[in-house]
């Protein structure tokens, strides 16, 4: 899939939002967190336990919205909202999505 109409999109927001919402994936989240700020992780060795904390949340997400299962339906997935960036509301659940994280 290569392309969303402005709902799709804020629906694949939804659909993440309520995947990084779940108890699991925040719990792990707050422990990567505690880990960066007593250990002082290397930004690179972060975004990858980070992705790794985040691949079964998007592994149930993107494949019902056409994309490739993660690592490669993420960046269809980007390139796909990216039209979208500018948009008030896209923008905000990017937002809250970020916050999540």
């Amino acid at each position: 899939r290569t392309s969303l109409t402005k709902e799709e999109c804020l629906q694949l927001q939804d659909d993440l939002i309520a995947a990084y919402s779940e108890d699991s994936v925040q719990e792990r989240l707050n422990k990567l967190k505690d880990r960066f700020e007593k250990e002082g992780l290397a930004g690179n060795k972060y975004a990858r336990l980070l992705s790794d904390i985040l691949l079964p949340a998007q592994r149930k997400v993107l494949p019902r919205w056409g994309f490739e299962a993660p690592p490669k339906g993420v960046p269809q997935m980007l390139a796909a909202i990216h039209p979208h960036e500018v948009d008030p509301d896209v923008d905000l659940k990017a937002v809250i999505l970020n916050a999540l994280l």
